[in-house]
């Protein structure tokens, strides 16, 4: 039952999640979160922020998040073979409730896509001998445990292995069409940087110069340890905008206030969303960068790219100093 579940549920509910996140743009994949849990050093790459330039980034996460399952598929069924070429495996089975009449319907919905292979299917006779009994654990044919093992490499090729193959292959294809689309000198994401590049770049104000009783929003979930060094003085609240979840109630807080310190990650490039709430409330844009150790400057590349984007949406660029923790 527990390899039922890791072989046939696991990979079933996050199919559906990678079908969902496809579908709708949203993240609930294990790409989108290994990229939360910590300070990847892939994210401030050039290659990520190319990615975000061109809004591929949530399709390319997507893509290794299959990756990821694949490989898992890859390294279990290895594992597996090993194990029935090198130990003598059996397969048994407890419930209080459930009879092997219960359990037989389920497994043969499970074992559909592969009819042709009638050595991986199961039967009534074969799921009555496997059940274990707390009272007797000896089996009426002890050869029979073992017989479950092309049922589970059955299960394993086909849900783990083949359907992540598909979805991996389709997104692969999708990635790389978008990025053959975007390659030509004459598209709008070449010709927009190129106009950037000629846009006369606005002088950076120290923080300290600023009134820091202004709202202060964090902009893709910054954290707030970061904020309260910058703002140590600050009464108000701090407003997180997570730019992932497109959560678009939580960007139309944006619209009620005024002139807002909207801090973003140095490393990323500016987004059309972060552009069109500027339009709206103008303010400020402090682009910040750290480590381990607390604030560090920011890379000049981002440093210019930054200073373009306030320049072009008339906002005013922000510089904080460096803070080290140690």
């Amino acid at each position: 039952m527990y390899l039922l579940l890791l072989y046939f549920v696991v990979p079933i509910v996050s199919l559906f999640s990678t079908i969902i996140s496809w579908l709708t743009g949203s993240n609930v994949h294990s790409g989108y979160w290994l990229t939360r849990l910590g300070n990847f050093s892939f994210i401030k790459s050039d290659f990520f922020r190319t990615l975000r330039q061109q809004n591929l980034d949530k399709l390319w996460l997507l893509q290794q998040s299959q990756l990821i399952a694949v490989s898992f598929a890859v390294a279990s069924l290895v594992v597996f073979l090993f194990l029935l070429v090198f130990t003598d495996l059996s397969f048994v089975w407890r419930s209080t409730l459930l009879t092997p009449e219960n359990i037989y319907p389920m497994l043969q919905w499970v074992a559909k896509p592969w009819q042709f292979w009638s050595g991986a299917q199961p039967s009534l006779e074969l799921l009555a001998a496997s059940q274990e009994y707390r009272l007797n654990q000896t089996a009426q044919n002890p050869q029979s445990l073992a017989n479950w093992w092309t049922f589970i490499l059955a299960v394993q090729l086909f849900y783990s292995f083949i359907l992540r193959s598909i979805i991996f292959s389709a997104l692969t294809v999708q990635l790389n069409q978008r990025l053959k689309k975007n390659d030509g000198p004459e598209t709008d994401f070449v010709a927009k940087v190129n106009q950037e590049s000629e846009i006369t770049k606005q002088e950076a104000v120290p923080l300290s110069k600023i009134n820091h009783h202004r709202p202060v929003v964090l902009w893709d979930n910054i954290a707030h340890k970061l904020a309260d060094k910058l703002f140590p003085e600050s009464t108000q609240s701090y407003i997180v905008i997570d730019t992932w979840t497109g959560d678009q109630a939580q960007i139309n807080q944006l619209r009620e206030i005024n002139e807002p310190i909207i801090v973003v990650k140095a490393w990323e490039p500016p987004m059309a969303e972060l552009a069109d709430q500027v339009a709206i409330n103008k303010g400020y844009i402090l682009p910040l960068n750290w480590n381990e150790h607390g604030l560090i400057a920011i890379e000049p590349i981002a440093h210019d790219e930054w200073a373009r984007f306030c320049t072009e949406n008339n906002c005013t660029m922000v510089l904080a100093e460096v803070i080290d923790d140690e």
